[in-house]
């Protein structure tokens, strides 16, 4: 809990920060309603309310479609800071982008550099910036071998997500064929 409230206090920072700079809307926008990604949600807009910066917001249920028709809408409304949470919804946003200037902000990208949301070389120009979620694999494969000592170790990922293929690709680098 504490690591959470640490990521969704940074966030906001990032978010307040923008926020005053662009003297404008926030719009909040979530792929799907599950827990993390909820906690999320809520952190950032206690933060806005108790800094009276306005917002809205919109979850597009866990539907890609719906998701596109959000942003798009999101997009002709010249609002001036995005929130994106969730890697399928900041892709979206920046690929929807009218105005390179447009300012992103996301939260729970597994993998900003991976998935291309940001790269190395020029995300301050981008005008994008936030928190990741990416989970600490090398500690982990350590902590399943350590209590566990297991021949095999099994990783579900989706082909479509490219955080997810990029943690798979972590995680083999990480155990070097071991399993």
């Amino acid at each position: 809990l504490a690591k959470v409230k640490k990521f969704i206090s940074l966030l906001a920072i990032c978010i307040i920060f923008v926020a005053n700079l662009a003297l404008a809307d926030v719009t909040i926008i979530q792929f799907v309603e599950v827990g993390p990604l909820n906690h999320n949600k809520n952190g950032i807009v206690e933060i806005l309310e108790n800094n009276n910066i306005p917002y809205k917001y919109y979850n597009a249920q866990g539907q890609a479609t719906l998701a596109k028709q959000i942003i798009n809408k999101v997009m002709s409304e010249d609002d001036n800071l995005i929130v994106t949470i969730t890697t399928p919804v900041t892709l979206l946003a920046i690929s929807s982008r009218t105005k390179a200037s447009q300012p992103i902000v996301f939260s729970a990208v597994s993998q900003p550099f991976g998935a291309k949301v940001i790269k190395k070389d020029d995300y301050l120009e981008n005008h994008i910036t936030g928190a990741t979620d990416h989970p600490p694999i090398d500690k982990t494969v350590e902590l399943i071998d350590e209590v566990f000592k297991p021949k095999k170790i099994g990783f579900l990922y989706c082909n479509s997500e490219p955080n997810s293929i990029e943690s798979l690709r972590e995680l083999k680098r990480i155990t070097h064929g071991k399993y």
